[in-house]
């Protein structure tokens, strides 16, 4: 199968540095279809899977601050994040390595995510979804892409954009863009499908 080399990488990801401000109107719009402050609170207010999301862009957007303003809001977010995760059995590192504009999480209780991922924008994870690491690897995910309830990625694969890895799926190689997995191990079902991304955020690198 050929190698999915168009997947995001740590650094050259072309939003891997696009401003908080940009990352969570994304993030808003991928649950709503459009963006406003109201929209924002009503999210992190009643939205308990965006919760996760937003505490690790405001982790990520506070790292250049100086030492003593930095330290104690990241306290403060580790904090609240352990007990946002833990309610809902899930792993998320707040030190994941790279997480694109317009992440969504549905019903994402059993999320783990290794935190050496690499995930790509408007990607989509639902629930019991395992992103693993293998011998100090983590999988790279590229733009668009969708993994269904208990699907599992795990190792040095990178997934090409637009892909779909199936309900249940097992992928430990490269997936090539717009390609739908299933089974388990994981083999190629469809070939060159449209992106199943609901409510694809417009993505503004600045």
């Amino acid at each position: 199968m050929k190698s999915a080399v168009d997947a995001p990488a740590i650094g050259e990801h072309p939003l891997d540095g696009c401003g908080f401000p940009s990352a969570v109107r994304a993030d808003v719009w991928r649950l709503y279809g459009r963006y406003s402050g109201w929209l924002l609170l009503k999210a992190v207010l009643h939205q308990r899977f965006f919760r996760p999301g937003f505490a690790y862009r405001l982790f990520r957007a506070c790292m250049d601050w100086p030492v003593l303003a930095r330290v104690p809001v990241q306290l403060a977010l580790r904090l609240l994040h352990r007990r946002m995760t833990a309610r809902r059995c899930m792993q998320f590192p707040l030190e994941c390595a790279s997480i694109g504009p317009g992440l969504l999480l549905i019903h994402s209780y059993g999320l783990l995510v290794n935190g050496r991922a690499r995930i790509g924008s408007n990607v989509t994870l639902l629930h019991h979804v395992t992103i693993g690491g293998a011998r100090g690897v983590a999988p790279s995910l590229g733009d668009n892409v969708t993994v269904a309830d208990g699907g599992i990625v795990i190792g040095a694969v990178a997934i090409g954009p637009g892909a779909t890895i199936g309900a249940g799926a097992v992928v430990s190689e490269d997936v090539p863009p717009l390609a739908v997995m299933t089974g388990n191990p994981a083999s190629l079902a469809r070939y060159d499908t449209a992106p199943r991304t609901s409510n694809a955020a417009p993505l503004d690198p600045s």
